[in-house]
């Protein structure tokens, strides 16, 4: 083997053998820099490519944002200090990532690890905000007073949450636009059960695309006259979103057992008393044939979201 590997070297010039050394530097350096776990871009099979990272950082403590911040794309890990792991159980009880004062905007950051996930105080502008994966909710709007507040979501994408991406116990608006989804059991949730008050809610949702498992795309409550409206909605029902729309009777009670009063699927417009919409606010991709097992994903998400709806308080 020896005599081989002299006998190679003696056949290869040096100025070969410096090219043959840096490509595979080179090689190396690129596989670093896609590999999320060294903060190099993620590429998700619906959404798009992710920034590339400027640096990855672990965080121990929720990060303060007054006014607006820009992250310059840090990669954001939450460590033991913030939640047990990174799942509905390890995080519900743990801390955000990070809280944003009343009128505050977070910008260009990058979430791996979010824990609880990013809080917002009252009013907020999340602004090209990337969560490779969430642990329990993406964002939690909130409000203890009577004052409306908006909440905005713009130019940003999340993946992979086990629960909800947003919710919102503040009296109120979220705007979502041009936002992206990927395996979700809601994308926003009017808080439906334990927020004392409760306040009438709305949601507006403009030029976003996502994609299941998922159970629903909003969840509202109709005896507060909740509203929605929403255009330029991608829907690809493989794997299926179940629901476009779905209402409840809420209340100030903490209850694990919510059932909706109406449900509206993808194939039909919105007629209820909150969920008010036509199919030409949205568009369904031609559907294709679906492996068994996205069913048995979407009852999965059904079972998640029924179980974690006591975790609904100001969440």
């Amino acid at each position: 083997m020896t005599f081989l590997f002299r006998k190679l070297m003696h056949l290869i010039s040096t100025k070969q053998l410096f090219l043959l050394i840096f490509f595979i530097s080179a090689l190396n350096s690129l596989q670093a820099l896609q590999n999320p776990q060294n903060g190099g871009p993620i590429t998700d099979d619906f959404c798009s490519k992710f920034p590339e990272a400027s640096e990855t950082k672990e965080v121990d403590e929720p990060i303060i944002v007054k006014g607006e911040v820009d992250m310059h794309y840090q990669r954001l890990i939450a460590t033991k200090k913030l939640r047990d792991d990174c799942s509905i159980e390890g995080s519900v009880k743990g801390k955000h990532i990070i809280d944003i004062e009343d009128g505050g905007t977070l910008k260009n950051v990058i979430l791996a690890d979010p824990a609880k996930g990013v809080w917002c105080e009252k009013s907020c502008k999340l602004i090209n905000v990337y969560w490779e994966k969430v642990c329990y909710h993406a964002a939690g709007f909130s409000g203890d007073d009577s004052s409306p507040k908006i909440h905005e979501v713009t130019n940003s994408t999340a993946l992979h949450a086990p629960d909800k991406f947003f919710t919102q116990s503040s009296k109120g608006k979220t705007i979502i636009r041009n936002f992206c989804g990927h395996e979700f059991g809601k994308v926003y949730c009017s808080c439906g059960s334990g927020c004392q008050p409760q306040y009438q809610r709305s949601v507006e949702i403009y030029d976003s695309r996502f994609k299941g498992p998922g159970l629903t795309l909003i969840s509202l409550n109709h005896n507060y006259k909740d509203s929605m409206s929403m255009s330029n909605v991608y829907v690809d029902p493989n794997p299926k979103i179940k629901y476009i729309c779905q209402e409840y009777t809420g209340t100030t009670q903490t209850t694990g057992d919510m059932t909706p009063t109406a449900s509206f699927t993808a194939n039909e417009a919105g007629k209820g008393q909150s969920c008010n919409y036509s199919t030409k606010e949205y568009s369904l991709a031609a559907e294709t044939n679906t492996k068994e097992n996205n069913s048995d994903k979407q009852d999965q998400k059904e079972g998640t979201q029924k179980e974690n709806q006591k975790n609904d308080k100001n969440d």
